[in-house]
């Protein structure tokens, strides 16, 4: 294997993503996994219109001549491949589909090793599953690189139901490595807050299509006495802050935009329910599993999702909050209501995530032994590289 080590002996990993890598929490829980197995960890990607720093990391910006459409991923791919086949690597991690034909041709020709981390089912997001022939160039793209993954190769992905897919279709087993948080991480419980505020809904993440924020926002008229804090960005973001002024609710809705990881604390710590609802528009949203609800359960903070197989599991599985049947303004209304008149309930339910939290831990899940791939994934990483 052609090596990439530095003169100190480590080996060198990169993990390539068109993410922003100061909100994409994943990449840093993996930087730090990668760390701890003995990498020294660097992050290449495209540049974004408002880079943020990125603690604890080295990081490579490219700066594209296309910012969307097919030409740019054609670009990402190819110059993510060059910069691998320049700088070399030992391990070479690529997040999601769209960087995965460029990872996968840089570690062929440089005999470096793969790890292919799958945060969604690619070509069913919804702004791709909507769009067939775009829909059908992605699938094309999965069903030819995914087969190809050599035995060597690490495949992770972020939930059971997702992993069984890429099972069924490609004969290939995926690691589950679900979205918890790091151990230790500072997350201020939501018990305790002064009763003398708005009642406070929080909404954070990508602000897209099916994410729940503007059956939120109409379901505000019928609770006069809620706050909404919707933190993130997204395609849907002009169409909710209209929605807010068309409804007079505007002044009840705050939107803090895109935050980085480290500073999501406060805003749970001043919350009293977390949303997390993801409407069954395609199969990745059906098996959503975000980082949010774990880091709703790690706060404290009682959950409002939408009956979907996954997310189902942890809520009602666990009694950690309710799960609505239907997404609309409608029974969200009903279901928060029903939560500020439920105190013994809500009592319940956080000391519930008391004593899930410790188990619900990124650590755990790195090192959880999954019989069906081989290991965990702290094995298999320590194990390829003896």
């Amino acid at each position: 294997m052609t090596s990439g080590k530095k003169s100190g002996g480590r080996l060198r990993a990169v993990i390539c993503s068109q993410s922003n890598f100061a909100t994409d929490y994943r990449i840093e829980k993996m930087r730090q996994t990668l760390t701890d197995c003995g990498f020294d960890v660097s992050l290449l990607g495209r540049a974004h219109p408002r880079e943020e720093r990125v603690g604890g990391a080295a990081v490579h910006y490219m700066r594209l001549l296309f910012w969307r459409g097919p030409l740019f991923y054609a670009e990402l791919n190819l110059r993510l491949a060059m910069r691998l086949l320049a700088g070399g690597a030992d391990l070479i991690v690529s997040i999601d589909l769209d960087t995965l034909a460029g990872c996968m041709i840089a570690s062929r020709l440089r005999s470096s090793r793969l790890m292919f981390d799958s945060h969604e089912l690619f070509p069913e997001v919804p702004e791709i599953a909507g769009k067939p022939l775009v829909k059908k160039v992605w699938q094309a793209v999965q069903d030819f690189c995914v087969p190809r993954l050599r035995p060597t190769d690490v495949a992770v992905t972020v939930c059971k139901s997702i992993a069984d897919i890429f099972y069924h279709r490609y004969g290939r087993r995926f690691l589950v490595v679900r979205n918890a948080p790091l151990a230790g991480r500072a997350l201020p419980s939501a018990e305790g807050r002064p009763s003398a505020r708005p009642f406070t809904i929080l909404y954070q993440g990508a602000v897209n299509v099916g994410r729940g924020v503007e059956e939120i926002i109409g379901a505000l008229p019928s609770l006069p006495l809620c706050h909404f804090t919707v933190v993130g960005d997204g395609d849907v973001l002009p169409g909710a802050k209209a929605l807010a002024r068309a409804l007079g609710v505007e002044d009840r809705v705050s939107f803090v935009g895109r935050v980085p990881f480290e500073r999501l604390a406060p805003f749970m710590a001043g919350a009293d329910i977390g949303v997390v609802i993801m409407k069954d528009l395609s199969l990745n949203q059906r098996y959503a599993l975000p980082n949010r609800l774990f880091d709703f359960i790690q706060a404290g903070l009682p959950i409002i999702a939408n009956r979907l197989p996954e997310m189902e599991k942890i809520v009602d599985g666990e009694d950690v909050g309710m799960c609505v049947d239907e997404v609309s303004a409608e029974s969200v209304a009903k279901a928060i209501e029903s939560v500020m008149s439920r105190p013994d309930d809500v009592a319940r339910w956080r000391r519930n995530m008391r004593m899930l939290a410790p188990r619900l831990t990124w650590q755990n899940e790195v090192s959880r032994v999954q019989e069906c791939a081989g290991g965990s994934l702290v094995t298999l990483l320590k194990e390829n590289f003896e």
